[in-house]
């Protein structure tokens, strides 16, 4: 009973930590561009501000772009640590309202060897995950790009996105932007965006 008490704190208190779910957009420092997210924290739209090209160079925008994006993970992060702050130190000590109904996890449960064997994740995908991982953690302790691609003719616009489809990096072709009308560059990056994030 204690063991299900306590778990049923952890639900509640984890939910508070993800908020109430709502759009959130951030800008870059120079104010150029902004990254509008939905409630689930997928990027959705990548707007340049009037006159961006007076305040950014071309070469930049990727650089803003990850920057907004940063902003965006930032401000997320922030909140559910300012919820954290204000809970108790003690699991048993947080007060669970009577009418919280916590989240019951979709899950199928294998019924057979053969099913639990099927359901399993390659060792193919597993060790891609593991690689993948191992880039991410590389990259943020160096502080180095996370995209592993460069941006060329064919693919002008590289982004790298979490599960969520939340950007967390870009690289852009320098001489793509450059041939892009400042007014249309919005559109074209968050069509490129859309691209990605059908593909991934």
């Amino acid at each position: 009973m204690e063991q299900e008490r306590r778990l049923r704190a952890l639900m509640y208190a984890l939910d508070l930590m993800r908020g109430t779910p709502t759009a959130r957009s951030e800008s870059d420092t120079t104010g150029s561009v902004t990254v509008h997210a939905d409630e689930r924290g997928r990027t959705v739209g990548i707007d340049l501000a009037d006159g961006w090209k007076l305040r950014l160079a071309p070469d930049r925008v990727a650089a803003a772009i990850t920057e907004a994006a940063s902003a965006l993970r930032r401000q997320a992060l922030m909140g559910s640590l300012a919820v954290l702050a204000e809970l108790p130190e003690e699991l048993g000590d947080v007060q669970v309202p009577a009418d919280y109904e916590a989240p019951v996890p979709v899950m199928v449960v294998p019924r057979t060897p053969e099913e639990l064997i099927a359901s399993a994740p390659s060792i193919d995908s597993v060790l891609a995950s593991l690689r993948d991982a191992q880039v991410t953690i590389a990259a943020v302790r160096t502080g180095s790009p996370l995209t592993s691609a460069e941006p060329d003719e064919d693919n002008p616009v590289i982004f790298t996105t979490d599960t969520s489809g939340g950007v967390i990096s870009c690289s852009i072709d320098p001489s793509w932007v450059k041939g892009v009308r400042p007014d249309a560059l919005s559109h074209e990056l968050s069509q490129a965006l859309t691209r990605h994030l059908e593909r991934n």
